[in-house]
């Protein structure tokens, strides 16, 4: 699983193990948090044309934050081999937002995660 035994690289990266590779993710920015966004709102539809665009979607985002594109090679020849499972690939995105942001909202294991903010629904009531 991708959120145990990660090592903080500095600031703006991190390293988690997924199958037998070490993946360096970059902190993601705030239109990469809008997109996963997004790709949520989008595996919620009842069309799975759209559910597939969200997925795409997904796995855009989750493609951009590994830092090395040789690794991200290797992520996909294992994922085609069933060597590694998309499971922990996707999860990496959890993995993420509780090492970046843990002051976000729980993260659903199922699909993308909502990185919006407990407070910020508080001050829209305001």
């Amino acid at each position: 699983m991708a959120s145990r035994d990660s090592k903080k690289q500095d600031d703006t990266t991190v390293a988690f193990p997924i199958g037998d590779l070490t993946v360096v993710f970059t902190k993601p920015e705030a239109g990469q948090l809008a997109a996963l966004r997004r790709a949520a709102t989008l595996f919620q539809s009842s069309d799975t044309a759209t559910q597939g665009k969200g997925g795409l979607l997904f796995l855009d985002v989750l493609d951009n934050l590994v830092s090395d594109e040789a690794i991200l090679h290797r992520v996909y020849e294992g994922l085609a081999r069933k060597t590694i499972p998309l499971e922990d690939y996707a999860e990496c995105v959890i993995a993420l937002l509780k090492h970046f942001a843990p002051q976000e909202e729980e993260a659903p294991r199922n699909g993308p995660v909502s990185t919006r903010r407990p407070r910020a629904a508080a001050n829209r009531s305001r």
